[in-house]
């Protein structure tokens, strides 16, 4: 039987949560992860959405620019990984998206990283390009996708 859908509410990043959303993009994405958040929320650009069951457990970075949205990091806590966490906070994006006149979401992924790449073309992303040594620690090339909204 499959995983269970976990039910989650989506908000804007609130400072007391500033440290666990630290904490869950370091264990996602790296160890940069204090030091970028702090540089994005200085950015008026940028939104953070927080996923939250009975406590945080995803968080989606955006940046709006015109009719384009970049989506810069999502991360989702690995046991909730495939249970809609990460749908439901791409879905509110791409709300607050519309709501604004964004017409396109645009981000880029490592091209080893097929349950992402797989997750955003089951979304509705389609893949436009490649960029090469993108990546650094490892070395590694990036799928840049996109998707109209």
């Amino acid at each position: 039987m499959g995983k269970d859908v976990v039910r989650v509410q989506i908000m804007h990043l609130q400072p007391r949560d500033f440290d666990k959303a630290c904490a869950l993009l370091k264990l996602c994405v790296g160890d940069s992860a204090q030091r970028e958040l702090s540089e994005y929320l200085q950015n008026p650009a940028v939104s953070v959405f927080c996923a939250s069951d009975t406590a945080l457990c995803g968080i989606l970075i955006i940046m709006i620019g015109g009719e384009c949205c970049d989506i810069l990091d999502i991360a989702v806590l690995p046991q909730l990984q495939n249970r809609k966490v990460g749908t439901a906070l791409l879905e509110h994006a791409t709300e607050f998206c519309r709501e604004r006149e964004v017409c396109v979401q645009l981000l880029e992924v490592r091209v080893s990283n097929t349950g992402a790449l797989e997750f955003y073309k089951k979304s509705g992303f389609e893949q436009i390009s490649i960029r090469k040594k993108y990546y650094q620690d490892p070395v590694e090339d990036a799928a840049i996708l996109r998707r109209y909204i």
